[in-house]
């Protein structure tokens, strides 16, 4: 049950799931609720779908994560952290392959999302932000992780540190995203580029699993996921929940 939350519909000109986010009324923020029905939608695709397309429905991509459910604020017990992790790790290992369509700002944990899918396609009012310092957190380790795996270390302070926003034109000149259209524009793109993929059964699949082993090489020790869960833990001070270490 999506508690309108989300809809999963399957684009009538092509083989292509699309996942639509729909929580305009919370600047399409990542609830429990999104992020299970997204990991469901990653590990069983639609019939007759081929691939699946992340989206929006409002003026907002993606706020990032619930902070309510960040905060331990919501009907769902559940730490949304590790769900996130979950999430990038369904993205990575689906065998086919999984875009976003950036229509408008994307936020926070959005951004490591969409940065871990394997393509993505921008409209010109889109936009990567990640203002974790402005709200007074640290990143989780793991997120710290899969985005120094995809960003140069100098994009990486200027998201992480300063919080910067990243247009779409610069988003594409980093190779961040594929194109700056409309969204239908950026829709037939991407199916276009379906029909130029081998129909031999596996060699997606096989091909994103070496890149993933190749992504594996910049990894954080044991030792310095305990520290960055440290250090977020001690400038979370003792009125916020205390995050324990992920590994993955």
């Amino acid at each position: 049950m999506s508690e309108n939350q989300f809809t999963l519909t399957r684009h009538p000109d092509g083989p292509v799931a699309i996942f639509t986010i729909t929580r305009p009324d919370r600047a399409n923020a990542l609830s429990h609720t999104v992020v299970d029905g997204l990991i469901a939608a990653l590990e069983t695709l639609p019939e007759d779908c081929e691939a699946l397309l992340i989206a929006g429905n409002a003026t907002v991509f993606s706020a990032g994560a619930d902070l309510g459910c960040v905060r331990g604020r919501c009907a769902d017990p559940r730490p949304i952290q590790p769900l996130l992790d979950a999430l990038t790790t369904a993205i990575q290992a689906a065998p086919f392959p999984v875009a976003a369509l950036i229509d408008g700002p994307c936020v926070g944990a959005a951004v490591e999302v969409v940065l871990t899918c394997d393509a993505r396609f921008a409209t010109t009012g889109a936009s990567l932000r990640i203002p974790a310092t402005e709200i007074g957190t640290v990143y989780r380790s793991t997120g710290v992780e899969n985005l120094r795996r995809r960003l140069p270390f100098v994009a990486l302070q200027s998201l992480l540190l300063f919080g910067n926003t990243i247009p779409a034109a610069h988003a594409q000149a980093w190779g961040l995203v594929e194109s700056v259209s409309d969204p239908d524009a950026a829709v037939a793109e991407f199916l276009v580029k379906l029909t130029r993929i081998s129909t031999r059964p596996g060699v997606f699949a096989a091909q994103k699993a070496s890149l993933n082993v190749a992504a594996g090489a910049v990894s954080l020790s044991a030792e310095s996921h305990k520290a960055i869960t440290d250090i977020r833990n001690e400038n979370a001070g003792s009125q916020a929940p205390q995050v324990e270490m992920q590994s993955r």
